[in-house]
């Protein structure tokens, strides 16, 4: 059901743009935003033009909210899930249930032994604040490179 939605959700928008993007594409955008705004505020990683453009939309998106606050690490959960979830919806895991692959905070612990590798090294460090972040990249980079 999640990936039939995604589906028409994202050909309408590609419809918008003048179909200039595929599915492909956009689901690869959606998981290296997710790490740009996953890596605002941690040291060593590159601030880019796109922060400000990213910081700006958490702005207007709690602007819109009624007695509930948006913050920056509720953004960086939210942009962890969206990245989590384009790359099942990449890799084709439609047997596969979402709720399996959900953060379990009582599993914390788990979290010590791991870590990312790569590009992706540095956003590490969200592990000691937002470990339900580090989870799904972790996760993610699991069905990118098993």
């Amino acid at each position: 059901m999640v990936a039939r939605a995604y589906e028409m959700i994202a050909d309408a928008e590609i419809g918008y743009r003048g179909n200039a993007y595929t599915r492909e594409q956009a689901l690869d955008d959606t998981f290296e935003t997710g790490i740009k705004l996953c890596g605002i505020g941690l040291r060593g990683i590159p601030v880019g033009k796109e922060v400000a453009i990213l910081q700006d939309g958490i702005k207007k998106i709690d602007s819109h909210l009624v007695n509930v606050a948006f913050r920056l690490e509720d953004a960086k959960i939210a942009a962890s899930r969206a990245a989590l979830l384009a790359v099942v919806l990449k890799r084709g895991a439609k047997s596969r249930k979402l709720s399996d692959l959900r953060w379990k905070p009582e599993e914390v612990s788990c979290l010590v032994p791991l870590s990312l590798s790569g590009h992706m090294e540095r956003l590490g460090r969200i592990k000691a604040a937002i470990p339900e972040a580090f989870y799904n990249f972790y996760t993610a980079c699991l069905w990118l490179w098993p």
